[in-house]
């Protein structure tokens, strides 16, 4: 289970390392959420803000890539922000079915498929 008094001299030790704005994670938490709400460009109301000794995580749902990339950006830009782990889940409405797509994968013909070659031996 782990020794309680090793976790706290632990948790001092990253507290006063991690600090280097001298800000506490719920401060962290805060500052990156109020700059995700105030991003001009994005709707980041499905996203999710962990923090533990600095270090940001990001979860949760967006609509594109560009807005789990900005995600990202905008968390390293705030203060206290040692490091962003993004496993925010990008999800699209669109209907495949509308833009001509039957559910079936083919293989593109890049290296290493067999698509686009003829069979000359039968």
């Amino acid at each position: 289970m782990g020794n309680p008094e090793r976790y706290e001299e632990e948790r001092d030790d990253a507290s006063e390392a991690d600090s280097v704005e001298g800000l506490a994670d719920p401060q962290i938490r805060e500052e990156v959420l109020e700059a995700l709400a105030t991003h001009a460009d994005l709707d980041m109301s499905d996203v999710e803000v962990y923090v533990r000794y600095g270090r940001v995580t990001l979860g949760g749902v967006v609509d594109s890539r560009d807005a789990k990339r900005a995600a990202t950006e905008t968390a390293e830009q705030c203060a206290g922000v040692i490091a962003v782990r993004n496993e925010i889940r990008v999800e699209t409405d669109v209907d495949l079915s509308d833009a001509g797509w039957d559910g079936t994968e083919r293989r593109t013909g890049g290296r290493g498929s067999s698509q686009g070659r003829t069979d000359r031996g039968s």
